[in-house]
């Protein structure tokens, strides 16, 4: 029999709930107001939380907003780091971090803040299945509950149900979320090749290292890049575009183009894009080196016609700002576009439809795309490249 909860009768865990207005984090923050309850509520871009130089002084920050000091301070952040993956990294820097390991520190360190609700945005929508579940014991040992808004179905196969918010209780889904289906077929992108020779690229205050001695990928159309996180995928697409620098060679090989112009989709929206217009996005990124100058009536029907997404940039700002450089990206004179995480936030029933739309605008455009979701590389690629720490683990079709 399906059972419905008021909020602080549920015991401690991770709830993903199934966002049905674009006012439900107000919502549920007053509900529980009503219940007498104070609520941690994390910025959109989980990374924003994050303040400190250091993933010490990330974990002592708010340790010593409680009063904490001295060696009582110093035993505290110990005995927290070393139930976590960073024990061996406490002098690295945040901002080092992949996406996953930023969501996986902030809630670590948000944890230890006396609320007994946590309500995040779309926070977890990078973050794989192997360190939400870190998440969800990191909750239950602290005797938590997070709240988190999201259109992503984790854990389905273990039998884990998303809810939706009705007055103050929590009723289960009955039907679920919908999963993405195949795709239809589409306009191949034409076939292009990539060759890395001794790529090594690490980070000065960072244990983690890509190291590709050789690889090479030959008449590839849609290149997909997995992991989990902080495997070393983004460090792969920084390198590939130019953005970072690296050892050694790497040359994309595209018919009839050479040197290819390369487009990114970056990750962390939020933070490329927090307080800027559209017109001053564009530019940041142009003056970077990612987008060429646009036509801006172009790019505004580009945006128009982007379905899957028009819902979510009317409810989420920085959802609509991703979408902007993708548009833009579409819009650009390249030869291949990159696209990290790339439906980050929208609805599972709606991924398909955004990518074969992506794919659809691209024409025959090479493609690669980056995610920790290897059900939905599969739906795309002809190619999958899997990384673990760093290195290129296998190569599958």
């Amino acid at each position: 029999m399906a059972a419905s909860y008021h909020l602080h009768e549920l015991p401690p865990d991770l709830y993903q709930i199934y966002p049905d207005s674009p006012d439900l984090v107000e919502r549920i923050s007053h509900a529980l107001r009503k219940e007498g309850f104070v609520c941690l509520r994390f910025p959109f871009d989980i990374a924003d939380y994050l303040v400190s130089g250091s993933i010490h002084r990330e974990t002592a920050f708010d340790l010593e907003n409680q009063g904490l000091t001295g060696a009582d301070l110093a035993e505290k952040v110990d005995q927290i780091l070393a139930d976590s993956p960073f024990r061996h990294r406490t002098s690295q820097r945040p901002t080092t971090l992949s996406g996953g390991e930023q969501q996986l520190l902030a809630i670590t360190v948000a944890l230890q803040q006396p609320h007994s609700f946590l309500l995040g945005q779309h926070c977890f929508d990078f973050l794989s299945n192997a360190n939400l579940d870190l998440v969800k014991q990191h909750l239950v040992a602290h005797g938590k509950r997070m709240l988190e808004i999201t259109y992503r179905s984790s854990n389905a196969d273990q039998g884990k149900t998303s809810w939706r918010l009705s007055g103050n209780q929590l009723i289960p889904l009955s039907e679920g979320i919908p999963e993405p289906v195949r795709p239809a077929e589409q306009a191949l992108p034409v076939p292009w090749q990539i060759d890395l020779d001794g790529i090594e690229k690490g980070y000065d205050d960072s244990s983690f290292v890509l190291r590709i001695p050789e690889l090479q990928i030959k008449q590839v159309r849609c290149l997909g890049i997995y992991g989990e996180n902080g495997s070393g995928k983004t460090t792969l697409a920084d390198c590939l575009t130019g953005i970072t620098p690296h050892s050694g060679k790497i040359h994309i090989r595209i018919p009839g183009v050479d040197p290819p112009r390369l487009g990114y989709l970056v990750q962390h929206m939020g933070t490329y894009t927090h307080g800027l217009s559209i017109g001053e996005i564009l530019q940041k990124f142009t003056d970077q080196g990612r987008l060429r100058v646009l036509d801006a009536p172009q790019l505004e029907s580009l945006i128009s016609t982007a379905a899957p997404y028009q819902v979510l940039a009317d409810q989420d700002s920085k959802l609509g700002f991703r979408m902007i450089l993708l548009a833009a990206l579409i819009a650009g004179d390249y030869d291949l576009v990159m696209l990290d995480e790339p439906t980050y936030g929208l609805p599972a029933g709606a991924v398909v439809d955004f990518i074969s739309w992506t794919m659809d605008q691209l024409g025959a455009k090479p493609l690669a795309i980056i995610s920790h979701d290897h059900n939905f590389l599969s739906l795309f690629c002809d190619r999958i490249i899997e990384l673990e720490n760093g290195v290129v683990h296998a190569s599958r079709v």
